[in-house]
């Protein structure tokens, strides 16, 4: 399947939202997305459409591993998640975490659960 899925949305008004204080904001969108998993789990599987995943797509909005995509990652499926490289830029999802400047845990642990190149 393909759409704009509600975890879609969480994720990227959790990349643009500036009416919270970032620390709120975090901890906010962080038990949203782990509601949605754990209400709608298939919708870490639905593409964001153009052969972009749920778990790229998710990076793109600078979504760190300890902020939700830890879960995104782990009930995509690990393999699903991090062995499809960005569609764009061509990068796994850790080179593309850190293509972002996201955090080392965040680019530890996505090349963590999939050490396999």
């Amino acid at each position: 399947e393909i759409g704009f899925t509600p975890l879609h949305h969480i994720l990227y008004v959790s990349n643009i939202c500036s009416d919270l204080h970032l620390h709120e904001r975090k901890e906010y969108c962080k038990s949203i997305i782990a509601l949605i998993l754990s209400q709608a789990p298939d919708s870490a599987k639905v593409d964001f459409g153009d052969g972009v995943t749920t778990t790229n797509f998710a990076i793109c909005c600078r979504l760190e591993w300890y902020d939700g995509l830890a879960g995104v990652v782990i009930t995509t499926g690990v393999a699903d998640a991090l062995s499809v490289p960005d569609k764009f830029c061509g990068l796994r999802p850790f080179m593309f975490a850190a293509s972002l400047d996201l955090s080392l845990d965040t680019i530890y642990n996505l090349l963590r659960y999939y050490p396999v190149l």
